[in-house]
């Protein structure tokens, strides 16, 4: 997509930016309220948050045009 067909959605970078992140934390929110209704322990959700967690982080990583080639971002956990 060109950078004048994204300013005809958007006036600035500061809502584009805010778009992105909203569109990030309502991905998060639903998968978390998904992993959090699924029966199982407590400490089965926790691995499964962090699980979800260690995804997302590793997913923005992936995602961010400017990150470089050796970078991984995870959370570690038992």
């Amino acid at each position: 997509m060109s950078r004048p067909a994204v300013y005809q959605h958007f006036k600035n970078k500061e809502e584009v930016f805010r778009a992105v992140g909203e569109r990030l934390v309502a991905e998060l929110v639903e998968a978390a309220t998904g992993t959090a209704l699924e029966p199982s322990s407590s400490d089965e959700q926790a691995r499964r948050l962090r699980r979800l967690v260690d995804l997302v982080a590793v997913g923005l990583t992936d995602r961010s045009p400017r990150r470089s080639d050796g970078l991984v971002v995870a959370v570690s956990g038992p």
